[in-house]
Parts: C-alpha cells; sequence; structure tokens
C-alpha cells in the first residue's frame, strides 16, 4: 500500500505539503480503531466530444471528433474510527474534509481549482497543479465538484466518494 496525498492549495507558493490529506499510510491498514484514511479506489473518466459536421463543403450528419471534452476524477474511500480516537465524535480527519468541503473550491491563486492529488505508487494518476499560484502560469489543478458521505455505523467508519473535474483552464 503505497501513501496518496489529497492536497488544498491556498496562497501562491503552497505547495502537497501546506494543507494536505495522507490516506493508505503503510502499517494503518489494520488499525481501525484509530483514525486513518483510506482510498479503495480512484476512477478517472474521460468524455470525447463527438459532433455533427454541419459544414457545407460535407455531407450532413458526419461525425467529427472533438477530442476530449471533459476529465473527471472520482475517489472512493473511507475514514477509520469516526467517533474519533477520544470517541468524542471529533475524527479530526472527517472535520478537515468537511471544511474543504466547505470552504470556497477557487482562490484568486488558484483560479482554475485548488486542490492536487499525489499517488505515490501510480504518477500517472497524480494532478499536481503547477504554477505556483501565478493565474497566467496555471495550466492544470483539479476542480473540487461534490463529496457523497455515508456512514456505516456498525463499522465505524465514514465512507465518502469524492468527485473532482480536471481543470486545464481550456473548457476541457
Amino acid at each position: 500500500m503505497a501513501v496518496i496525498r489529497l492536497f488544498r492549495l491556498t496562497n501562491a507558493g503552497d505547495t502537497d505539503a501546506t494543507e494536505f490529506i495522507d490516506f493508505n499510510v503503510p502499517g494503518t491498514e489494520d488499525d481501525t480503531k484509530k483514525e486513518h484514511g483510506f482510498i479503495t479506489s480512484i476512477k478517472e473518466n474521460d468524455t470525447d466530444g463527438v459532433g455533427s459536421n454541419q459544414g457545407v463543403e460535407t455531407p450532413l450528419g458526419d461525425q467529427q471528433a472533438l477530442d476530449k471534452v471533459e476529465d473527471v476524477i472520482t475517489i472512493d474511500g473511507f475514514f477509520s474510527k469516526r467517533d474519533g480516537n477520544n470517541d468524542d465524535g471529533q475524527n479530526t480527519l472527517i472535520i478537515l474534509m468537511r471544511t474543504f468541503a466547505a470552504q470556497p473550491k477557487l482562490t484568486d491563486d488558484w483560479d482554475l481549482g485548488r486542490f492536487g492529488l499525489r499517488v505515490d505508487d501510480d504518477v500517472s494518476q497524480s494532478v499536481i497543479p503547477d504554477g505556483a499560484g501565478v493565474p497566467a502560469d496555471l495550466t492544470i489543478a483539479l476542480l473540487w465538484a461534490r463529496i457523497e458521505w455515508e456512514t456505516d455505523f456498525t463499522g465505524n467508519r465514514e465512507k465518502f466518494k469524492l468527485v473532482f473535474r480536471v481543470n486545464k483552464g481550456d473548457g476541457a
């Protein structure tokens, strides 16, 4: 099991070490009596656009490939020990994720999205915002779309489905 880091950026110069949640930390997989985060799957759905060509020089109805028009990443996971390490209902990881969900998804410095994902054992799944928070230099970021929560009372864990759009500033 390799570490997967979900991170949020707020100011110019922020990095993946500024504000983050680490999931799948080695050695935690059997320790469900403490607060830990686990990601069980990452799904990436690319959508290519297909349009009908209405040009005067071509037959009506010809289909035209428009390349990628959407890239959506869905992350399924859960937090263990949903009632918190002190059995007080205050799981710090859940509180941080709910804070991420409640606060603005863009800032002046990170105008394509404030989030990134680092997957240590498969860098092709990582999305690292670039440009160091300079809007003119930013070419990719994760834009938070939604989170769905599911409480598992018998397992004392909080499941989630987190959906991001990969934002490249070009409408794709």
